[in-house]
């Protein structure tokens, strides 16, 4: 399946990944003027890094991509099926916002 938003292969581990992210969100609440001593935002850039890495690009592993499958049709339907109850989460590419 061909992913939505442009994406290039990558040799880095999730851990990398964490690491490199960790440390530009502390950049980026350096620069809003937040206090990175606080106890309460301390561990946010890792928090915040390991969201990214293993929950809302998860599915950006080349993995994790459905594989598309066809079913006979057994009973004849002429006309679509719709699937009811499926949940769909993603991320806005140019806000980098969740949809939920």
């Amino acid at each position: 399946m061909i992913p939505l938003s442009p994406i290039r292969k990558t040799s880095l581990t999730n851990e990398q990944k964490i690491s490199l992210i960790e440390d530009r969100f502390k950049e980026i609440m350096d620069i809003l003027g937040l206090d990175l001593n606080d106890d309460s935002l301390q561990k946010t850039p890792h928090r915040v890094a390991k969201m990214y890495v293993n929950e809302l690009f998860e599915s950006l592993k080349e993995n994790s991509f459905p594989k598309i499958t066809t079913q006979e049709n057994k009973f004849n339907y002429d006309q679509m099926l719709i699937e009811t109850g499926i949940e769909v989460n993603s991320v806005c590419e140019h806000h980098f916002v969740p949809i939920l």
